[in-house]
């Protein structure tokens, strides 16, 4: 399990974090079964015949080709070593394995796709990595503006550690500009997500008291907004660029992150809620919500039946990730099982 939080910990540095009443991530042990049990049927969405969603598939063009000039980069390879000095075991590139440069490279023309930015000039940071819970090694991707800032701050806070869990309340890579993930072998997009720095909304709206119970809020989190549809169709296309050699089928919401309103509102209530669970998931407990979200999450599914997670900021409607790798989650797979099954 230190491997898998590890990798979790890096997704979450190279993502924006704005503050939320994000529950799940105070029950991060119980947040799959609890899912399973309060989340309805997920809504699919079908595209308006008036929405196109780009042919990635196609053939570049002499023209699209062109749009996209590869950038001079610095790239370095981060080999993980351990107390010893050596690499471990995972970190260590299989022989199937394409170059750290290559994939640094199809990274670059990657964030190019979905986001039209060049990073030429820049650093990249590669960490290859494979786990006995996945079905695939991958290339982990960091960009920032040198090798300087790339380090973890001394001083990046945190919450609280409760019952094993800490959760990043700032960027653990407060200068990372965007990370990616590629399939090892293959150079296949996996996941991306920038370091966005997304404002607070002008107006979150009117402030309304609730006192529910952790299961009543969570459940909250499950509602479908009236326009829904908009944010589904930025979900569809951002995907289909992702998705560049498949097409989109489905989109299906999720959920949403409600809002607390500013910080320290957001971890008081955040400390509130762990009192209530842990006296019992029916404890009621009192809090605040607005009527502006933070983020939509919605999977989006290809036609091979790969799954993106996608989650969008619902006021500047902006996507800050995108990640597929739970399609390459080994099923049946337990940590705490020295055989991983059972």
């Amino acid at each position: 399990m230190k491997n898998i939080t590890k990798d979790l910990l890096k997704v979450a540095g190279a993502t924006a974090l704005t503050l939320t009443l994000a529950v799940s991530a105070f029950t991060a042990a119980n947040n799959l079964a609890f899912a399973a049990a309060t989340q309805p049927e997920q809504l699919t969405l079908t595209t308006p015949a008036a929405v196109t969603t780009p042919d990635n598939s196609a053939p570049k063009t002499e023209e699209s080709q062109a749009a996209f000039i590869e950038p001079e980069l610095t790239i370095i390879m981060n080999k993980n070593l351990d107390e010893n000095g050596k690499p471990y075991s995972n970190n260590i590139p299989g022989a199937n394995a394409i170059s750290y440069e290559e994939a640094a490279k199809i990274g670059a023309q990657y964030i190019w796709d979905l986001y039209g930015e060049s990073i030429d000039g820049k650093t990249v940071e590669m960490t290859y990595s494979t786990q006995p819970y996945s079905s695939r090694a991958y290339w982990h991707g960091t960009v920032a503006n040198s090798k300087d800032d790339l380090r973890i701050p001394e001083n990046y806070e945190t919450y609280p550690a409760e019952e094993g869990y800490t959760m990043a309340a700032t960027n653990l890579v407060d200068k990372t500009l965007y990370y990616f993930v590629i399939d090892a072998v293959t150079g296949e997009r996996v996941s991306i997500n920038p370091n966005l720095s997304i404002p607070e909304p002008d107006d979150l709206g009117e402030g309304k008291t609730y006192t529910l119970s952790p299961v009543q809020l969570e459940a909250m989190q499950y509602e479908a907004p009236a326009n829904v549809d908009e944010y589904a169709k930025i979900a569809e296309e951002f995907a289909q660029m992702h998705f560049n050699h498949s097409e989109v089928t489905s989109v299906d919401f999720v959920r949403i992150s409600l809002n607390q309103g500013d910080r320290a509102a957001s971890i008081e209530a955040a400390k509130a809620y762990r009192e209530a669970y842990k006296a019992g998931k029916d404890k009621p407990f009192t809090f605040t919500l607005y009527e502006v979200g933070r983020e939509i999450t919605f999977h989006v599914t290809d036609d091979t039946g790969r799954v993106a997670n996608i989650s969008i900021d619902m006021d500047t409607k902006q996507v800050i990730y995108l990640n597929t790798m739970d399609s390459d989650f080994i099923p049946g797979y337990n940590a705490d099982d020295p055989n991983g099954v059972g």
